[in-house]
């Protein structure tokens, strides 16, 4: 099958800022969930990188039986990582896709389209990071 092989990690690279953003969520303790569309488990991809310890909850679709855009994938993130949707913020990559966490009362900020190398957009995420003065 053409897709046998995409839940092989080294068939993976992480986008040039994630792994910095991860780090640096995770130095500011900011709880991170992934809510995932894809149709395996793609806990070992992060563990390969060194970055499912940032990683305090797993939501993934197949597990669901359901699918985004449904908004009961992104309110279970938000439960599993005991935060309102208001006080939640989603980064995704697809503006269909990733609308369910708009509709569940997300924010929801979507990242440029990927272009074949360089950085998305991910570290505007964490200009949206409380102020200590907000914490």
């Amino acid at each position: 099958m053409i897709y046998d092989d995409q839940p092989d990690p080294l068939g993976w690279h992480p986008f040039a800022e994630t792994i910095e953003v991860l780090e640096t969520l995770g130095t500011c303790g900011i709880p991170v969930g992934v809510v995932s569309d894809i149709g395996w488990d793609v806990r070992p991809v992060f563990r390969h990188f060194g970055v499912e310890r940032f990683v305090s909850v797993w939501v993934l679709s197949y597990e669901h039986g359901t699918e985004k855009p449904d908004p009961l994938l992104f309110e279970r993130g938000c439960q599993g990582l005991g935060s309102l949707p208001k006080e939640t913020l989603m980064v995704g990559d697809s503006v269909e896709k990733d609308a369910g966490a708009a509709r569940a009362g997300l924010t929801a900020l979507t990242l440029a389209p990927y272009e074949g190398s360089g950085d998305r957009g991910l570290r505007h995420a964490l200009k949206l990071l409380p102020t200590a003065e907000e914490m």
